[in-house]
Parts: C-alpha cells; sequence; structure tokens
C-alpha cells in the first residue's frame, strides 16, 4: 500500500508526542518483500559504484599501472560487461519467451 505524502503527514502530525505507541504497525507480505529487494539493490550498487573501482585502483597500483592507463582499463571492462548482460539478456529472454510458447502451444494441443 503507498500513501501520499499529504497522507503521511497528517498521520505523523496525529500521532506526535505518542512514542513507541504510533509506530507500531504490520508489514504485508508484499512490503517486507519490497523491503527487502531494496536492501539488496542498495547494497549493490553501493559496491558496484564505490567497492570495485577502489579494488580495481588498488590492483591497478601494485601492477604499476599508471593512472591514465588504469581509468581507460577500468573503462574498456565496464563497457565489455555492459555490452555483455544487453547481449546475454537479450538472448535469454528470446530462450524464455520460446519456453513459455512452446508450453503454451502443448498444452493447446491437448486442451
Amino acid at each position: 500500500m503507498r500513501y501520499s505524502r499529504h497522507a503521511v503527514r497528517v498521520w505523523r502530525w496525529q500521532n506526535e508526542g505518542k512514542g513507541d505507541k504510533a509506530m507500531k504497525f504490520k508489514l504485508t507480505s508484499l512490503e517486507k518483500k519490497w523491503v527487502l529487494y531494496d536492501v539488496g539493490n542498495s547494497a549493490f550498487t553501493m559496491m558496484v559504484s564505490t567497492i570495485f573501482p577502489i579494488y580495481f585502483n588498488y590492483l591497478a597500483g601494485n601492477a604499476g599501472i599508471s593512472d591514465v592507463d588504469y581509468l581507460a582499463y577500468w573503462g574498456y571492462a565496464t563497457s565489455v560487461c555492459t555490452l555483455l548482460v544487453a547481449i546475454l539478456g537479450r538472448r535469454s529472454e528470446r530462450l524464455r519467451i520460446r519456453k513459455i510458447l512452446r508450453k503454451q502451444c502443448f498444452l493447446l494441443r491437448w486442451e
């Protein structure tokens, strides 16, 4: 369930000063799943955008690669990974669609 900003402000204003009693509520199953997805997605984004480049810089420094070359290699690596994800994503989507269509054709034949 999604609330508007106005509804949240009104709720906060009505429950001001009530302490923990106002904050006791239960999340639905869908809301719990969304919270877990959001936490995992945020952690993954933080890791890819901050930790991987720092680690790659550390490895490049130990290998004696200059900063300019390190940035070029980092750019090449991210570009190749992006292209691989784009190509493999399309391929796996086609296979999934074919599998679904094949299943539907099989079900239509026997019904």
